[in-house]
């Protein structure tokens, strides 16, 4: 596994306490009521002892210190502060000697066999969910604040007006990302104080415009939409704003109703002016 590069920083809460972290883009986001950042683990000037994301102390194993000091296990130690699973929670000594151990069992035949045989019957480890962790997130730059960055800094270079299609141009991968972490681009601008397109938003699209459509859809197609006509853009909205109406089946039950009642209407109105030009025929009849 590749060592990670340290580098020097000074603690959110303390200033004049300097500890070595993971060299990862900025910003990340300090821990509230506690010490150090969430995703990093902080370590000692010489980037051996681990600091406790609780107290602040520098320990020579973070597990046994959590769950001695604050009743926290490792496991929800990692998840609290948002470290991956594969996190060490031990410093580099610590973790020498951890292995020097370790070796020294599997020269011993009768020891090897024991520790073979307990690993064989114990079971796979459930795989961890990682995906939103602090960590993960500041290592590839896409938490909410670096994604907020990276749009604006593509906003300096286009203004305050910039489009979606010129955030693709730049950062190919940043529209999609913008999208699942706030909903939609026009939100993502409108948090970086940017001006709002309109084309294609939501704030364009209300629920009673997609419904509407859906009837006049089917009224000229005689058939009910799929996710392939909004893709095709035979319908006034992209299929990214049906989900965020209630879901396409939804908007479709909602749009049979509405054409029932304009139908049903219709038909009151179309009898109205055919019983009236009766009455009118049936006057003239008579003169």
């Amino acid at each position: 596994m590749k060592e990670q590069t340290l580098v020097h920083k000074p603690l959110p809460q303390n200033p004049d306490i300097w500890v070595s972290v993971p060299n990862y883009k900025e910003p990340i986001l300090p821990v509230a009521g506690g010490f150090g950042w969430y995703g990093l683990q902080a370590y000692d000037w010489d980037g051996d002892k681990l600091m406790c994301h609780i107290c602040g102390k520098f320990q020579n194993s973070i597990g046994k210190h959590s769950l001695q000091s604050h009743k926290l296990n490792p496991i929800d130690y990692r998840h609290k502060f948002g470290l991956l699973p594969r996190t060490s929670l031990s410093s580099k000594t610590s973790s020498a000697k951890r292995s020097e151990m370790t070796k020294a069992m599997f020269n011993n035949p009768d020891r090897k066999r024991v520790l073979i045989s307990n690993l064989k019957h114990g079971g796979a480890t459930p795989k961890l969910v990682t995906r939103g962790i602090a960590e993960l997130v500041n290592r590839h730059d896409t938490c909410s604040a670096q994604l907020l960055r990276r749009l604006q800094s593509i906003a300096e270079i286009h203004g305050e007006k910039v489009t979606y299609e010129q955030v693709q141009k730049e950062d190919s991968s940043l529209c999609s990302l913008l999208k699942v972490q706030f909903g939609t681009f026009n939100k993502a601008k409108q948090l970086c104080k940017l001006q709002i397109n309109p084309r294609g938003g939501l704030q364009l699209f209300t629920k009673q415009i997609v419904i509407e459509d859906i009837v006049s859809f089917y009224r000229k197609e005689h058939r009910l939409p799929r996710i392939k006509d909004y893709n095709d853009k035979k319908l006034i909205c992209c299929f990214g704003i049906v989900p965020k109406l209630g879901g396409l089946k939804n908007l479709i039950q909602e749009a049979m109703k509405l054409k029932d009642e304009q139908d049903k209407r219709n038909s009151i109105d179309i009898n109205a002016i055919a019983n009236k030009i009766e009455m009118e025929y049936a006057g003239k009849a008579r003169v």
